[in-house]
């Protein structure tokens, strides 16, 4: 599958591989400070954005799009950044080809099988709920979620999954249908007894449980190489809670 790409700067490598309902735009404004210094690649995940969507969706179709634009793009030796399902693909990339990543930053998931989160569940059955062709204006839609959403954070991540068609129509960017089936694959563990030397830093929201303490020793058995860090005051959109702070930790490793 081809998937949309946004690519700007230059320098060195630097793929950014967004989660779950996340997208390349979500990514906007640390791609332009990173982008002084890297070739940024930031790639619609299959079901979201505007990349096309499918009813095949797991890491194994997700880790042939990535290897696509790595093959399209002749990149070499990238740096990769991912978060939560992004991150697990990140990580399936190291394990499964040796050697090829240069640095690996993964933001708020480990490599094992996970519970899906209780409020992203909500969110995406809030979604499942949602007829799109109620609503008159982004407004609307955004004075109903403001009711049913407790986190403006995820008020925001939700309104950026729509979109007008053309017949300014609201309609869902995701194929909220497939994300759906396909959730427990997502939630599974990635690499089996696979490990990797690769320089790794995972970063964890002090809020958010998807890295918990007793998750350390398995990370590092996979990835013996890798160090924990965690930012104060984040939930599990570390990036988007805590952006400065965020950026300061990836590019202080980036360059180490």
């Amino acid at each position: 599958m081809e998937l949309f790409c946004r690519i700007s700067g230059n320098g060195p490598p630097l793929i950014i591989l967004h989660g779950l309902l996340g997208m390349s735009d979500n990514w906007h404004s640390l791609a332009t400070d990173l982008s002084q210094h890297y070739t940024v690649y930031i790639p619609d995940l299959r079901n979201h954005g505007q990349s096309p969507h499918s009813a095949q969706f797991d890491y194994e179709y997700m880790l042939n799009d990535l290897v696509d634009i790595i093959d399209k793009n002749e990149i070499t030796k990238p740096f990769i950044i991912g978060h939560s399902m992004g991150g697990k693909l990140a990580m399936l990339f190291a394990l499964r080809f040796p050697g090829i990543t240069e640095r690996l930053v993964v933001v708020d998931i480990h490599p094992g099988k996970y519970r899906a989160d209780v409020s992203m569940l909500h969110m995406i059955e809030t979604m499942r709920s949602m007829n799109l062709s109620d609503f008159n204006s982004f407004a609307d839609a955004e004075q109903f979620l403001l009711s049913h959403v407790s986190n403006p954070v995820l008020v925001q991540l939700i309104l950026k999954n729509i979109r007008r068609d053309e017949n300014k129509k609201l309609i869902w960017k995701p194929d909220i249908h497939s994300i759906y089936k396909n959730l427990s694959a997502i939630t599974e563990a990635v690499g089996n007894e696979l490990s990797s030397d690769v320089p790794a830093l995972f970063i964890r929201g002090s809020k958010s449980a998807y890295i918990t303490t007793s998750d350390h020793t398995t990370l590092l058995m996979k990835f013996p190489a890798a160090v924990i860090q965690t930012i104060e005051d984040a939930g599990h959109w570390v990036h988007a809670d805590k952006p400065a702070e965020f950026l300061a930790a990836v590019k202080y490793f980036l360059k180490k």
